[in-house]
C-alpha cells in the first residue's frame, strides 16, 4: 500500500539540483517537514522567550515596551517596503521549479525586492522625524502641550533603526520564501534557528555591556539577519538551474501572476500586523511604556500558539500548492480539508496547554510584570485564531483570489480600531493600570480577528471550497481557550473523544490515512 500523499517523498523530476538527503538544501515529505520545523520554530521561540525573560530583567521596562513597539513597527513596515513580494515568491517557486526556469525566477525576484524596499525605506528615512515622533510617543511621556525635544529624537533613531531592520528582514524572508516554496524544510528550520541564536546572543550582549535602549535592540536584529541572508544564500543558488522544458506555461504568465499576487499578499500582511499589533500600540498612546510591557511579556508566551499554526499552515500550503499545481483543484481539495481538521485538533490542544501553564511562565518575569497576567487568556484566543485564518486562507490563496484575505483582515483591522476605542478611550488620555485596560486591550484584537476569521469563512464557501461541519466545529470549539484552562480542558477533552472514537470530526478512512502517514513518517 503507498503512503499517504501527505507522507510522499518530491519526485525525481525537478529542476533543483539535489546533492542528497544529508543536505540542507532537501526536499522533504508534508510529514517530515512538519516533524524538522516543529522542533526547529519550537527551539527557536524558546530562546526568543528566554532573550524575552533576561530582557526584562536587563534593560528599563519603559525600553522594554518600546521594543516591543519597534517590532511592531518593523514587522508593519516589511510587506509596505517589500511589496509582499516573498509571499509571492513562496506562492510561484513551484511553478517556476516545474518550468525549469527556477534561476533566473529566483535572481530576478530578489532584485525586484532589493530594489523596492531601498527606494520605499529611502523615502520613510527623509520623513522619520514626523513618523517616528507619531509612532513612539505615549500619552504619559509626550503630549501636546509639553512635548520634550529629547523624547522626539530618540523616536526619530528609533524609527531610522527599524528601517535597517526592515531591509535585512526583507532580504531575509524572500530567502526563507524560497525555501518554502522549494520544500527545504530543513534549510529553512536551520536558518530560523541560526537567526534566533544570533539576535539572542547580540541582544543579550548589547544589554549586557549597557546599551539597553530599544534602538540598540533592534539594530541587532538587523544583524542577525543580515548575517544569515549571508550564509544561507550562496548554497540555496548553488542547487538552482535553469532546464526550460516542452511543457512550460506560456511566458510572462508567471511574473504577472506574480505582482498581482505579491501586492494583494502585501495588503494582507499589512493589515494582518496592524490588527495584531494596533491593541498595543494604541495601548502606547493611552497610557505608557510600562504599561505596553506588561503587555508585550504577555505577547511573549502566548504567541506560541502562533508559532505551531504558522508551522502547520507553511508545511501544508507548501504541499498543497505543489499538488495544486500538477494534479489539479480535484486532487488537492479533500487534501486541504483533511489537513485543516488535523491541524485544528492540533491547535486547540497546544492552546489548551498554554493556557494550563500560564502560572507558571508569568513567575519567570519580575514580580512588577504579574498584572499583564491579567490579559493571558484572550491573548491565547487571538493567537488561536490567527492560526485558524491561516488555514482558511491556504484555500482562497491557491485559487489565487489573495484579494478576499486581503478584505478579511482589512475589515477585521477596522473593527479592531473601533473595539480598541470603544474598550480603551481616546487616544492621547492617559490611563492608569488596572485590571480592565489590559485585558480590554485583548479583547480588542480577539473582536477584530474573529471578524476576520468568520469573512474568510464566508470567501472560501463563496468560491467552491467550502468549510466542512466538522470544520466549523472545530472552529468554535478553540474560542474555549480565551476563558481559562477550566473551560478548555473539557471542551478539549470532548474534541479529543470526537476526534478518535467517532466519526463527527474524522471518517474512519481519514483517520486510517493520517495514522498511516505518520507510521510512513516514523519509517524512513
Amino acid at each position: 500500500m503507498p503512503p499517504p500523499f501527505w507522507a510522499r517523498e518530491v519526485d525525481c523530476d525537478s529542476s533543483l539540483s539535489i546533492t542528497g538527503s544529508k543536505s540542507l538544501f532537501h526536499t522533504d515529505s508534508v510529514a517530515t517537514s512538519v516533524g524538522v520545523v516543529a522542533v526547529a520554530s519550537a527551539a527557536s521561540r524558546l530562546i526568543g522567550f528566554a532573550r524575552g525573560v533576561a530582557l526584562a530583567w536587563l534593560i528599563p521596562q519603559a525600553q522594554f515596551g518600546l521594543f516591543g513597539v519597534a517590532l511592531l513597527v518593523v514587522n508593519v513596515l516589511l510587506p509596505l517596503c517589500s511589496a509582499g513580494l516573498y509571499e509571492g515568491v513562496a506562492r510561484y517557486t513551484p511553478r517556476h521549479d516545474a518550468e525549469g526556469t527556477l534561476r533566473r525566477f529566483v535572481v530576478r525576484s530578489t532584485a525586484i525586492v532589493i530594489v523596492m524596499a531601498l527606494a520605499a525605506t529611502s523615502i520613510l528615512w527623509a520623513l522619520a522625524r514626523p513618523v517616528g515622533s507619531a509612532l513612539f510617543s505615549a500619552a504619559r511621556l509626550v503630549s501636546e502641550s509639553d512635548a520634550d525635544a529629547g523624547l522626539v529624537d530618540s523616536g526619530v533613531a528609533l524609527m531610522r533603526a527599524s528601517l535597517v531592520c526592515v531591509l535585512a528582514l526583507a532580504a531575509y524572508h524572500t530567502l526563507l520564501g524560497f525555501l518554502k516554496g522549494l520544500r527545504m524544510f530543513r534549510a529553512l528550520a536551520a536558518a530560523e534557528l541560526a537567526s534566533a541564536v544570533a539576535f539572542t546572543c547580540l541582544a543579550l550582549g548589547f544589554a549586557w555591556y549597557g546599551h539597553t535602549s530599544a534602538r540598540a535592540l533592534i539594530i541587532t536584529y538587523a544583524l542577525a539577519c543580515a548575517a544569515v541572508v549571508l550564509v544561507f544564500a550562496p548554497g540555496l543558488l548553488r542547487r538552482t538551474t535553469n532546464t526550460p522544458r516542452p511543457e512550460s506555461l506560456e511566458p510572462g504568465r508567471p511574473a504577472s501572476s506574480l505582482l498581482s499576487f505579491s501586492v494583494w499578499a502585501a495588503g494582507t500582511a499589512l493589515l494582518w500586523h496592524v490588527l495584531s499589533y494596533y491593541p498595543m500600540w494604541y495601548l502606547l498612546k493611552v497610557s505608557d511604556g510600562e504599561t505596553v510591557a506588561l503587555f508585550h511579556a504577555v505577547r511573549l508566551v502566548t504567541q506560541f500558539v502562533q508559532v505551531a499554526a504558522v508551522v502547520l499552515t507553511a508545511v501544508i500550503a507548501a504541499n498543497v500548492n505543489r499538488v495544486w499545481e500538477r494534479e489539479g483543484r480535484q486532487a488537492a481539495t479533500p487534501r486541504i480539508e483533511l489537513l485543516t481538521k488535523a491541524c485544528l485538533v492540533v491547535l486547540i490542544a497546544g492552546a489548551t496547554i498554554v493556557s494550563v501553564v500560564r502560572p507558571f511562565v508569568m513567575h519567570l518575569f519580575p514580580s512588577r510584570f504579574a498584572e499583564g497576567a491579567t490579559a493571558y487568556d484572550p491573548m491565547v484566543l487571538f493567537f488561536w485564531l490567527v492560526g485558524a485564518v491561516g488555514l482558511l486562507a491556504i484555500r482562497l490563496n491557491v485559487l489565487e483570489r489573495p484579494r478576499w484575505v486581503c478584505c478579511a483582515w482589512l475589515v477585521g483591522a477596522l473593527v479592531n480600531v473601533a473595539a480598541a476605542f470603544a474598550l480603551l478611550g481616546p487616544a492621547g488620555e492617559a490611563s492608569s493600570i488596572s485590571d480592565r485596560v489590559l485585558p480590554a486591550t485583548a479583547w480588542a484584537g480577539v473582536i477584530g480577528v474573529s471578524t476576520a476569521l468568520a469573512l474568510c469563512a464566508w470567501f472560501v464557501n463563496r468560491e467552491g471550497l467550502g468549510v466542512g461541519r466538522p470544520t466549523l466545529l472545530l472552529l468554535a470549539a478553540g474560542f474555549s481557550v480565551g476563558f481559562g484552562w477550566v473551560v478548555a480542558l473539557p471542551v478539549l477533552g470532548l474534541i479529543l473523544v470526537l476526534t478518535f472514537a467517532t466519526g463527527v470530526v474524522f471518517t474512519a478512512s481519514e483517520r486510517a490515512s493520517l495514522r498511516a502517514g505518520l507510521f510512513s513518517a516514523r519509517g524512513r
